[in-house]
């Protein structure tokens, strides 16, 4: 895994369908590339969500990340205005977090992304994470000789000191394929799931489990289809090539099958679905301009660029859960 400490980029984001992906897959050809994240070949991404991974690769990297904020959501609120300037802490892990092979040992980034005028600024430092719950929750940074490290700690040990205290906020994991176009970096991630923000909700319900269970679907709350008002996108139309795949539907019966829930469901901390589904969220990551053949691929497909937060959309999707909540205890 890359330990990669400072980034400085633009960001597009993607909503497309599978089938949208798998276009886009063959029109870039072979000039598309797996890189380090993952461990395999390139593949489509209809061929390996039969084989039971949504992802476009055969070893698609489990992210979790947990977002940090005031007791008042003083970031996430200040995000969701798209204001000029904003940012976010979070900690990140790659791979499964048993919580038998100790959790805290775990390798993890603390993470400070900042976005101005449309360019993304990321500072990051890698450490376990429980150095990275005690730095958050006491402000005590681990020692380092690494002068751009000792930097990067400070600039994270501020921003925590700015708006302490800070407290876990939200959870969101998802699989995530990336790939090398040229000197631009795509990745994709699929089965996004969030969950309310816990340390423990890094944990992953079994370590011999190869791929994510849990992925509530929201979709039954009335009030999310008119926040998800994705499918006026082009590229998310045509999907109905999937729905006859018998593999497909075995995967999706997974999805749902009640043996597969998260053990701490019934604490009310399980992740939930946050897309709709047989959809990924496709970013496109360069520090200049898109390669041409990248460009009309994207054209020729009707695949354009649009605003999308993750933890964005999952605090909306929470709120509307409190407030279906609120109107059933209450008989609204």
């Amino acid at each position: 895994m890359s330990s990669t400490s400072v980034f400085a980029r633009r960001e597009e984001k993607y909503l497309i369908s599978y089938q949208a992906a798998d276009a886009l897959i063959s029109l870039l050809g072979t000039a598309l590339t797996s890189d380090s994240f993952n461990s395999d070949g390139f593949k489509s991404i209809t061929k390996e969500k039969v084989e039971g991974s949504c992802a476009a690769t055969a070893a698609p990297v489990l992210i979790n990340n947990l977002y940090l904020d005031t007791p008042e959501r003083l970031l996430i609120r200040r995000s969701i205005e798209k204001p000029r300037y904003k940012e976010k802490l979070r900690v990140r892990t790659y791979g499964k977090v048993c919580e038998h092979g100790g959790m805290l040992r775990h390798e993890a980034f603390v993470e400070l992304k900042k976005k101005f005028d449309g360019q993304t600024y990321k500072r990051r430092a890698q450490m376990s994470l429980g150095e990275a719950k005690d730095f958050l929750e006491t402000g005590s940074s681990p020692a380092t000789n690494d002068p751009l490290r000792e930097q990067i700690l400070r600039e994270l040990s501020w921003a925590i000191s700015l708006y302490a205290p800070l407290t876990p906020f939200m959870n969101i994991r998802y699989e995530r394929c990336a790939y090398k176009f040229r000197d631009t970096r795509i990745t994709m991630d699929c089965n996004v799931n969030w969950a309310k923000g816990s340390w423990e909700n890094f944990f992953v319900e079994k370590c011999d489990n190869p791929r994510l269970q849990d992925t509530r679907n929201l979709h039954n709350y009335p009030g999310l289809q008119d926040t998800r008002n994705l499918h006026n996108y082009h590229a998310l139309q045509d999907t109905h090539g999937l729905h006859g795949n018998p593999g497909l539907q075995e995967a999706r019966s997974l999805l749902g099958d009640p043996e597969h829930k998260d053990n701490r469901a019934q604490q009310g901390d399980f992740y939930q679905q946050l897309l709709p589904k047989e959809t990924c969220i496709m970013e496109i990551k360069t520090t200049g301009a898109l390669p041409l053949e990248l460009s009309s691929a994207l054209s020729n497909l009707h695949i354009f660029p649009t605003s999308f937060s993750k933890v964005g959309r999952a605090y909306e999707a929470s709120m509307l859960a409190q407030m279906h909540s609120l109107c059933a205890t209450n008989n609204c």
